[in-house]
């Protein structure tokens, strides 16, 4: 009866889903800014829990993951402690609203511009989202959708 009751949201928990997903856009916008050389993945991880507080989120949903760097190809990682020099910075944040989360995963160049070969991996990234979205339905497995994005990938930069 339970996991009936949570499959359809009402008004309020959609509100409270919302006002997530926007506190997490909104932050990401806030936080572009500081992105550059010589700062640390902790400041920018500090800079976004103030951001939650300062928008009206009730806290974090998970511990915030800002990689750079290498660091940006090691999945889950989070001791969020490098000092951004160069290359890409992935950061997957998500705040929480009356008890629902939000989740949001954004790449941005540490220099401020892609280099070419960073633009590539951005497209690549955005290519295989976009395949894996296309497939999208009721019943599909990540494991399915993971296989689809992996394709795309696989056939940018095969092994």
């Amino acid at each position: 009866a339970i996991r009936s009751m949570r499959v359809v949201k009402d008004a309020s928990e959609l509100a409270a889903m919302r006002r997530a997903a926007i506190i997490t856009s909104h932050t990401f916008s806030r936080i572009k800014p500081l992105i550059r050389p010589g700062r640390s993945e902790a400041e920018i991880d500090r800079a976004i829990r103030a951001t939650f507080a300062r928008l009206g989120a009730d806290g974090i949903a998970f511990e915030s993951i800002v990689a750079s760097g290498a660091n940006a190809v090691l999945p889950h990682y989070q001791r969020n402690d490098a000092i951004m020099l160069e290359g890409l910075v992935v950061i997957d944040i998500g705040c929480s609203v009356g008890g629902y989360a939000s989740d949001m995963t954004r790449s941005f160049p540490v220099r401020g511009e892609a280099s070419q070969a960073e633009q590539k991996l951005l497209e690549v990234a955005a290519a295989a989202h976009r395949a894996a979205a296309a497939e999208l339905r009721a019943g599909a497995s990540m494991s399915e959708l993971d296989e689809i994005a992996r394709k795309v990938i696989e056939a940018t930069f095969p092994s």
